[in-house]
């Protein structure tokens, strides 16, 4: 069973509108333009875009492979403490939250 299954959904970006705006712009635009997927109810997605933007944009062109791999380490970090956050806020309904609906990312 594909629809209904799915009582929230987290990702660093989503669009939820303006797709085919985006489509028609430059290469980033048309990047976030394909982050959705039709068979997920906007509803249901927690996406924490604007932050994924930021990030996109202060990130430096040229990284070391070391320093490459630390600057995603620290986004996802990032990522699993907004999550964790949502979710310490009732980030589920409560008739969602059945053993096993949450993969939650615990930061060292």
């Amino acid at each position: 069973m594909r629809r209904g299954g799915l009582a929230r959904f987290y990702t660093d970006a989503w669009c939820g509108f303006g797709r085919g705006l985006l489509r028609r712009g430059p290469a980033a635009m048309r990047a976030l333009a394909g982050r959705y997927h039709p068979e997920i109810p906007s509803q249901r997605v927690r996406a924490f875009t604007c932050r994924a933007l930021l990030e996109g944009i202060r990130k430096p062109e040229k990284l070391s492979v070391e320093a490459e791999s630390l600057e995603y380490i620290r986004i996802s970090k990032r990522f699993c403490e907004a999550v964790n956050r949502d979710l310490a806020r009732g980030g589920l309904e409560p008739d969602a939250s059945r053993a096993g609906d949450i993969l939650r990312g615990e930061p060292d």
